[in-house]
């Protein structure tokens, strides 16, 4: 945001000091309170993948530039004298990276509150209400991958409001250019585009008749697509590159491939009816262990009651807003109408990940939520101006549930004091396996720090993962796997995944990958208990494989 001057020709320096307090304060605390849970969020362990091989390159379609922004980010932290040697600080070095994205964000948001309520205090409360939430404050306190992507949509959609206001086109390029960025570090986040070209169009200068194709629209349009498109191909093509892939066919084709999509990608009941508990669980500190409807049912009556009191005030809020503000949208100033307005679509659009791939995660509720809470902030202002029951209701309601966002920050603590002992345990169970060994893996704390930090490729195989992406083909790669192993004379260890009960798997690697229960009962059958490792969630056993089955 720019600062512009008064009557009297002195420069406003509110529009820049406020966000960079925010901005300031929000970096500050998060820092104070990173994560030291490498399982706080699904994926904070990823940053180990790089400081293990300790080299450029570069992650899947879905966050492809998130490793070589470790990459960069702890090159430079090294170079002015920082010791990352070590697991942990290089894990606590990559969350500072996320706390400055993610208080970025949240300084970017209140300038965006502010360009359409015009207060201070309304910008300062809509933002405290996002960066409350919990899945925005989990990630900006963690090594994960989404933030950095969240953080350049952010400013994408803030030069974009820029152009409008000023109506330099290098504004609207730079939008789009940034939008690219947006697009390779973390793929979901380039659903917010939509409410630029929204944007675009309710927009345009006044005079120009009824039309929304306007010369100045479409020129717009075309500078803010091209640019982004520009910098996607150089960015993807450059990446794409490194990783084998060469020419524009072969390019294009890896560009549009996703190996998750067998397992997660598609639309059916049972993500439609978990939307809403996906939803609440990424705004309120609920149901931590949540594993499917059945399960929400057996989760006792007072969960049960909270989630369905949380569930109603904020659908039954949200959807008497709604219907105010379209009664009483000629009573809205106009920045009031066109934020409501992209902040509706804006949830409309970024909410369709959630919906095609799983609800539950968090990750891809950050900016529906900044969307929501827009919504809810300024149509609780519009209601403020009016005096009546409802209006005190709802702004009793709405202090409630800013209460009830606020006790994120205990589980945030929680995770901040928190010792990671499974590094040590982890560290254990690899001094367990030989260079000519190899250790067949589940997706527990255990498994997945021995695959990220101390075993090789040759040495560690995660069939959960093998399933997640190929199926019942796992299988028959866990087999390949354990021949070539016993040609070089090795032995084979299962960490975790011979104990998971048949409900488990069903629910799970059998239900939805499509790997029967039964495929590893042999090994089941032929294999001891070696050693045990503690976990946050429990016990792990690491089981050998018979020495007279592998003759």
């Amino acid at each position: 945001m720019t600062s512009t001057p008064d009557a009297n020709g002195h420069r406003d320096l509110k529009p820049l000091l406020f966000p960079g307090m925010v901005f300031l304060a929000c970096a500050i605390i998060f820092v104070v309170l990173r994560s030291k849970d490498f399982f706080t969020v699904d994926g904070a362990f990823r940053c180990f993948d790089v400081y293990r091989r300790s080299y450029l390159y570069f992650d899947a379609n879905n966050h492809l530039l998130f490793t070589a922004n470790v990459f960069a980010w702890t090159r430079l932290l090294s170079a002015l004298g920082f010791d990352l040697r070590a697991p942990l600080q290089y894990f606590r070095a990559v969350e500072v990276m996320n706390c400055l994205a993610g208080a970025g964000c949240l300084a970017i948001l209140c300038s965006l509150f502010y360009e359409i309520t015009s207060s201070w205090i309304w910008s300062l409360v809509g933002t405290l209400a996002f960066a409350l939430c919990k899945a925005f404050i989990a990630q900006a306190t963690s090594s994960n991958q989404p933030i950095v992507g969240v953080f350049w949509s952010f400013l994408a959609l803030l030069l974009a409001v820029q152009f409008l206001k000023h109506k330099s086109l290098w504004l609207i390029c730079m939008s789009g250019a940034i939008f690219a960025l947006a697009l390779a570090t973390y793929q979901s986040t380039i659903f917010l585009g939509f409410v630029v070209v929204l944007l675009l169009f309710l927009c345009q200068p006044r005079g120009t008749g009824s039309s929304y194709f306007g010369r100045s629209q479409i020129l717009a349009l075309g500078g803010f697509v091209l640019s982004g498109f520009a910098l996607s191909a150089v960015i993807f093509g450059w990446a794409y590159s490194h990783m084998g892939f060469l020419g524009a066919r072969a390019m294009v084709r890896h560009f549009f491939w996703h190996e998750e999509t067998n397992a997660y990608l598609g639309i059916s009941i049972s993500k439609i009816l978990n939307v809403p508990i996906g939803m609440l669980r990424s705004i309120f500190p609920i149901l931590p262990l949540y594993n499917g409807i059945r399960g929400f049912r057996e989760t006792g009556a007072i969960t049960i009651l909270v989630f369905l009191l949380l569930a109603v005030n904020v659908a039954g809020l949200s959807l008497c807003y709604g219907v105010l503000a379209w009664r009483g949208r000629m009573d809205l100033t106009r920045f009031e109408r066109i934020g409501l307005i992209s902040a509706a679509v804006g949830f409309l659009f970024t909410v369709i990940p959630v919906f095609v791939y799983d609800p539950q995660y968090d990750k891809l509720w950050i900016q529906p939520l900044a969307c929501f809470v827009v919504f809810w902030i300024v149509s609780l202002r519009a209601v403020s101006r009016h005096s009546g029951t409802f209006a005190a209701l709802s702004k009793t309601i709405s202090v409630v549930l800013l209460f009830g966002v606020s006790l994120n920050l205990v589980w945030v603590f929680k995770a901040h004091v928190r010792e990671p002992f499974e590094l040590n345990e982890a560290e254990r169970a690899s001094s367990m396996i030989g260079s000519q060994d190899l250790l067949i893996g589940d997706w527990d704390q255990i498994s997945v720090l021995c695959g990220s930090l101390w075993l090789n490729d040759n040495q560690f195989f995660s069939f959960t993962t093998a399933a997640e992406t190929g199926g019942a083909e796992a299988v028959g790669r866990l087999q390949e796997l354990v021949s070539e192993t016993t040609q070089r004379g090795g032995r084979v260890y299962f960490l975790s995944i011979l104990d998971v009960s048949q409900s488990t798997w069903d629910s799970f690697i059998g239900g939805r990958w499509g790997v029967p229960y039964s495929s590893l009962n042999l090994y089941r059958e032929h294999s001891s208990v070696r050693a045990t490792f503690k976990t946050r969630l429990g016990s792990v056993k690491l089981r050998e494989l018979d020495a007279g089955l592998l003759q």
